[in-house]
């Protein structure tokens, strides 16, 4: 809320590598329950137009893989309803210490972390587990799946989550940060999987949102593992990894340098990646303000950033305004901001981190 200061605002991270398995992950770990506490935490997936996408994205895909509708799906890391309404499910229940559903929703909400959840605690047999931007969070993922095959009667199970492959590819090391505990390729899910005896049975990697790598897995027994494309060698070369995020940042501190100039300046979108962009970015603490369409954050502040978040509208001259696009997680919204500061005629627009 506006004028709070939380106890936890910075913390020091390493990022370590497994050339083995192809899989970076933090070093240090902040607390979930600290994270997602409802103080600190107010994403509601259906209030985010990137979401919308990538969730849309995903129940596309997982529809592709099934013959009908789930009779009762879980929805891991879900905080609405949006999701289990998206793949069609006759019912289900929304695994979250946020989760949320309208009243009169036919599905259960289980306030709580997935690896307490206990099957006799849900209304129904499983038959499909989903879960969306969820499984790079969890610190201890050997125990998300060992409670995913916990649900016997279940036979399949959708992932999406960031892609290292996707990250490398556009040099987007920004989206390296403190709430994305693991870096997943296909090869390391596919090696997680088989520990829990599961196989990968399909897989889809979509642009549109941080750039996410889609999976499927069914029980090692009853299918047969594809196998995954080839990968460029030089892509998991760590010695490549350090080239490009020393280079990476050498652009933002040059472009920083620029944005500092910008006369009038205000960031547009008070997304959860903004104090990513403030950390690579430190002259954005100079603007006049976080612009954004959703009424409900001007009564919010992000943690020891003194910005108020401002209520866009259509009608707000944007004209000898300097922006800087500060909804940098999905590739769709990015542009479609872009295409709107155009059309509103904006002085100056500067978008962060290079590819979208």
């Amino acid at each position: 809320g506006a004028g709070v200061r939380h106890q936890l605002t910075s913390a020091d991270q390493v990022v370590l590598y497994c050339d083995e398995c192809c899989h970076a992950f933090l070093k240090n770990v902040i607390s979930p329950e600290y994270l997602y506490h409802q103080d600190n935490y107010h994403t509601k997936s259906s209030a985010s137009a990137g979401s919308m996408v990538s969730l849309s994205n995903f129940a596309a895909f997982i529809s592709s893989n099934l013959q009908t509708k789930p009779n009762f799906a879980l929805d891991v890391g879900g905080n609405d309803s949006s999701f289990l309404e998206l793949i069609g499910a006759l019912g289900g229940a929304i695994v979250d210490p946020n989760a949320l559903s309208s009243e009169g929703s036919p599905f259960q909400q289980v306030r709580t972390f997935f690896h307490m959840l206990q099957p006799e605690e849900l209304e129904q047999s499983v038959d499909v587990i989903c879960s969306s931007h969820t499984l790079e969070h969890v610190v201890d993922v050997h125990r998300f799946f060992e409670t995913a095959t916990n649900f016997k009667e279940q036979d399949i199970f959708f992932l999406q989550f960031p892609s290292l492959e996707l990250m490398l590819e556009s040099s987007r090391y920004d989206l390296i940060h403190h709430q994305h505990l693991h870096y997943f390729s296909l090869k390391s899910i596919s090696i997680l999987a088989a520990s829990h005896d599961l196989a990968v049975v399909d897989y889809l990697f979509d642009t549109d949102h941080y750039g996410t790598l889609m999976v499927a897995l069914r029980p090692k027994s009853r299918v047969a593992a594809i196998t995954p494309s080839p990968l460029e060698p030089r892509s998991f070369d760590i010695k490549y990894i350090q080239s490009g995020y020393e280079a990476f940042l050498a652009l933002t501190k040059r472009e920083n340098s620029a944005v500092e100039k910008l006369p009038n300046l205000f960031c547009y979108g008070a997304s959860l990646m903004f104090p990513i962009c403030r950390y690579y970015f430190p002259s954005l603490d100079q603007s006049g303000g976080i612009l954004d369409q959703d009424e409900h954050k001007s009564a919010l502040r992000f943690a020891d950033v003194d910005l108020p978040i401002l209520l866009d509208s259509a009608d707000r001259k944007l004209d000898g305004m300097s922006i800087f696009i500060s909804a940098v997680a999905t590739k769709r919204a990015h542009r479609k901001i872009m295409q709107s500061l155009i059309n509103r005629s904006a002085k100056y627009i500067f978008s962060p981190f290079g590819v979208f």
